[in-house]
Order: C-alpha cells, then structure tokens, then sequence
C-alpha cells in the first residue's frame, strides 16, 4: 500500500510538469 501512496503523489507531480509545460 506504501507503494500506491507514492504512486498517486506522483502521478499529479508529472501530469501538471507535462501537461502545464
């Protein structure tokens, strides 16, 4: 479950630098 904490946090984290960029 740890995993898909750090999962979720950085889906957001590269969605907006990709999608915003």
């Amino acid at each position: 479950m740890g995993r898909v904490l750090v999962i979720f946090e950085a889906l957001p984290l590269y969605g907006t630098e990709g999608e915003e960029v």
